[in-house]
């Protein structure tokens, strides 16, 4: 199963605004974790994602979908991960 890295930059965002895209995200099957013997939270604005059935477009399309119930004209930048390392993240 391919995973994905989203980033999602909402511009002009208010207070509550990335609460909000943390819920709405997390409902649509993204998470805000990385790791599997240490789960670690993952910086502000960025998701993971793992699916068997969505490729990177239709991933970047969904998060653009859900971003958009938010601020208008969301960035989006999404990743396949192919092997992914960190430092200094907080553990879960």
């Amino acid at each position: 199963m391919p995973y994905f890295t989203v980033s999602v930059v909402l511009h002009n965002a208010v207070a509550g605004d990335y609460e909000t895209l943390n819920k709405k995200m997390i409902d649509a099957g993204f998470t805000r974790h990385i790791g599997r013997e240490k789960v670690y939270k993952l910086p502000e604005g960025e998701f993971n994602y793992g699916s068997g059935l969505l490729n990177k477009q239709e991933v970047a399309d969904l998060a653009l979908q859900v971003a958009e119930q938010i601020r208008f004209i969301p960035a989006i930048l999404v990743t396949e991960s192919g092997g992914r390392t960190w430092r200094n993240l907080d553990l879960k």
